[in-house]
């Protein structure tokens, strides 16, 4: 796939008006996102919850805030060690010191894992929560994206996942002449984006709304 097919998509997701909520619960607010360690019930409550509904996640009531708070406070340190890597250069082999050394892949599962073993949190909210806190790495799913993509919603099926959105980036920027951050304000002159969150966009009127609006949108995987 290359860049302006993927802006093509951008451009298609902009008509939904999901950015005012994206703006408000996720740029905003990088303070709570990128602090973990100091989350309180009330932030889980307003923001991360908040977040999930305003994105029209079902069964958020099953959701305890304590369970998530304290389940955020102890994969804050996994979450950390990622902070500053990007998924097009990441290099899901390299060792980090996390109880010994581990693969980031592994930690990458381990994250995912561990949210979906949570009252109320199913694979599509899972993914969210990662990529609100790390979105530089973490891609957003949903049913529709997974099916479209053929991977399952366990953590290996998030992993495999994230290897294609990877493989998908570095394709997309093979055909742009400038860097990730040009690209970036090239769709969103006005927002802190990412290259993952311009992807899922693609993904999301691609499977999601595939049927209506995204219907003249390529498979991204046939584009590689």
């Amino acid at each position: 796939m290359d860049y302006q097919t993927l802006l093509k998509g951008v451009k298609l997701y902009k008509k939904l008006s999901f950015d005012k909520s994206y703006k408000k619960y996720v740029l905003n607010r990088r303070q709570i996102w990128e602090n973990l360690d100091q989350i309180t019930e009330n932030e889980v409550k307003n923001t991360i919850i908040g977040f999930l509904k305003a994105w029209g996640i079902r069964n958020t009531n099953r959701i305890k805030p304590h369970e998530l708070k304290e389940s955020l406070k102890g994969l804050n340190k996994r979450f950390k060690i990622l902070r500053g890597k990007s998924l097009i250069n990441l290099d899901f082999n390299e060792k980090v010191n996390i109880n010994g050394q581990k693969k980031i892949s592994e930690v990458i599962k381990e994250i995912y894992q561990r949210l979906l073993n949570l009252n109320g949190i199913g694979s599509t909210s899972a993914s969210k929560i990662m990529h609100c806190v790390v979105p530089e790495i973490f891609m957003m799913w949903d049913e529709n994206i997974r099916k479209g993509y053929g991977y399952a919603g366990n953590e290996i099926g998030y992993l495999r996942f994230i290897h294609e959105m990877q493989r998908i980036l570095r394709r997309v920027m093979e055909t742009y002449s400038k860097s990730p951050e040009e690209l970036i304000r090239k769709a969103y002159p006005n927002m802190n984006k990412t290259l993952t969150k311009l992807l899922d966009e693609f993904n999301y009127m691609k499977f999601t709304r595939g049927k209506k609006e995204g219907k003249d949108l390529p498979n991204p995987i046939e584009e590689l």
